[in-house]
């Protein structure tokens, strides 16, 4: 789709009663023409081939709003009296209710007519604490799915602090290298990001499941893939000190899936915060170190719960780096279903924090423990760890990070720090880390 959208005070503010996911965005829409892509999307109007004109799709699509507004009185027609109506909607949309007043209260500061970041600070630091814990909560997978975007959007900054400036990702966009080393820096690093958007699948950026809308989707996997290089040039600007390395792909395809890139740049930057130093990093010792450090403290985690596995698996050679490095980059993505990768993303940005990955690693080993301990060679045991995690539902994510890893168990497997080589490869030390590892 291309063109143009210039909005109407009384078309915009139309549009935003109608979605809320419109409503709680800090700019005007018309800086956001995939979301308004998204909004026709939604409501069954796929252009096709010929009509590229944006301007004509939204007055379609306002035209479905007009049609679907309740018929009142001339006498009782009124703000307050209209808003009361699209709220009373939303809440027989959401369920349950909570998420349509936390969509409220956040709208009734987006009115304060703010830019995002300077609304009531205190107002919106309760709102935030509020949403993160209740994201995480495993009752919330099925009622998140129709709120994610908005609820991601405002919680996805790791504090106040973290907020971002509203024109920021436009003034990345807009911005060029200064000198011919950062032009040829960039070059490089804008090459790689387009051979790694070629290889990204798809299935990632839409669903692909409806075969009459071939051409649309095919048209929207492209507009899509242009938007995540733009966020991924942006990004590298944005911190050059990690600039653009392999997993970043699948990450920004999987939020454009769900938000037009303006909103994606916010939310890949809060989940990029949430990781450990270094784990993504454009000094490649830096990057080999925080990984290498990654691997060992799950291993010595693992270690502890699961001794027997961690021999039998050292006995297959089986190299960790052979697995660990992408899930861990690339936040899962591509590696569980996507619907399963989107709940991981609610513990990450929710209450979960970045230790979510480690632990969703530790659960789904542990989950395929039988499999493992029965493989006979590496190859065996790389299958059966990619059954599991194909198998893995939204509804094991939540089981997985709630009650087999939660977060206090990660902590006190940190506390206890045993050495993996040790335990596995010293036999004298056996009776003593059996001893250890029963203890209270």
């Amino acid at each position: 789709m291309t063109g143009t959208c210039a909005l109407t005070h009384e078309e915009e503010a139309t549009l935003r009663r109608f979605s809320s996911v419109a409503r709680v965005q800090p700019w005007p829409l018309t800086s956001y023409p995939l979301l308004l892509q998204r909004l026709l999307e939604d409501n069954g109007i796929a252009l096709d081939v010929h009509e590229v004109d944006l301007r004509q799709a939204i007055a379609r699509l306002l035209n479905i709003i007009e049609e679907r507004r309740p018929v009142r009185e001339p006498a009782r027609m009124d703000v307050q009296d209209d808003r009361a109506v699209f709220r009373r909607g939303r809440l027989r949309r959401y369920s349950p209710s909570w998420w349509a007043d936390w969509l409220e209260a956040i709208a009734k500061l987006q009115d304060s007519q703010r830019p995002l970041g300077e609304a009531s600070v205190p107002a919106l630091r309760r709102l935030v604490e509020e949403g993160k814990a209740r994201l995480a909560e495993a009752a919330g997978a099925a009622m998140a799915q129709e709120v994610r975007p908005a609820a991601w959007l405002w919680l996805a900054p790791a504090n106040e602090g973290a907020r971002l400036p509203p024109l920021l990702y436009r003034d990345l966009c807009n911005a060029s290298p200064k000198t011919v080393e950062e032009l040829e820096v960039e070059s490089n690093l804008r090459g790689q990001i387009l051979r790694d958007l070629e290889r990204t699948p798809a299935a990632l950026f839409a669903a692909l499941d409806n075969d009459a809308a071939q051409v649309w989707t095919g048209r929207v996997v492209a507009a899509r893939s242009c938007a995540a290089e733009r966020l991924l040039v942006a990004y590298s600007r944005h911190r050059p000190s990690v600039g653009y390395c392999q997993g970043l792909n699948f990450v920004a395809a999987l939020l454009l899936r769900l938000l037009d890139d303006a909103s994606a740049f916010v939310v890949f930057c809060g989940l990029l915060e949430r990781l450990p130093p270094h784990l993504y990093s454009a000094d490649p010792g830096r990057l080999a170190l925080c990984r290498i450090a990654e691997q060992d403290r799950l291993l010595g985690a693992l270690a502890w719960e699961r001794r027997d596995l961690v021999l039998h698996l050292n006995s297959l050679k089986l190299d960790f780096n052979l697995f660990l490095p992408r899930w861990l980059t690339c936040l899962f993505a591509t590696v569980i279903p996507v619907e399963a990768t989107l709940r991981l993303w609610d513990h990450i940005i929710g209450a979960g924090g970045g230790d979510a990955v480690p632990r969703l690693a530790l659960a789904l080993l542990c989950r395929a423990e039988a499999a493992l301990l029965q493989a006979r060679d590496f190859e065996e045991a790389l299958a059966s760890l990619s059954a599991t995690a194909a198998a893995t539902t939204p509804t094991d994510v939540d089981a997985m990070l709630c009650r087999e890893w939660p977060a206090d168990r990660m902590k006190r497997e940190d506390a206890l720090a045993i050495d993996v080589e040790e335990v596995s490869t010293n036999a004298s030390t056996t009776l003593d880390f059996e001893e250890a590892r029963d203890a209270p």
